[in-house]
């Protein structure tokens, strides 16, 4: 058992994110969320999900002057006419016409990035709910301007 105590508080005290970043992340999380839903983004807000070492609960703790990362997964449902591209294109410029946001944002092939100041990063990525008509999941990615399925490989 001393070797388990002494896992547990090496996971606690270096591994882990602390509390206080934790908590920061999730204000930071909800935020988010109440500004896409606020905005004039045209397509409709399914939900939102936790994705990667954030929903698992395992964000590594960063090196001395690094930021740590989550992945926030937007459920949205399509739009006629919009290809992969346009949704995170329309999304990266609500966040860029707002001061809040406008010198926190990066858009990357999958996603639109907010960093916090060299603390915190948070991915947001998008997942078009049955544009098929069907019952179907796919994330955007703009650099090829295709709907990648998500699921299994």
């Amino acid at each position: 058992m001393k070797l388990v105590d002494h896992f547990t508080d090496f996971l606690t005290d270096v591994v882990d994110l602390n509390a206080t970043r934790v908590s920061q992340l999730e204000g930071s999380i909800e935020a988010l969320k109440d500004f896409i839903r606020r905005s004039d983004w045209e397509p409709a807000i399914k939900g939102f999900v936790p994705q990667g070492s954030w929903a698992h609960k395992m964000i590594i703790r960063p090196v001395e002057g690094a930021a740590f990362d989550a992945d926030l997964l937007v459920l949205i449902e399509p739009v006629s006419g919009w290809d992969a591209r346009e949704f995170l294109k329309t999304l990266r410029t609500v966040f860029a016409i707002d001061p809040t946001y406008e010198d926190k944002i990066k858009r990357f092939s999958h996603c639109v990035t907010v960093e916090y100041a060299g603390e915190r990063k948070i991915d947001i990525a998008l997942c078009v709910v049955d544009r098929d008509g069907g019952s179907s999941l796919e994330v955007c990615k703009s650099l090829i301007e295709e709907f990648a399925p998500n699921g299994p490989d």
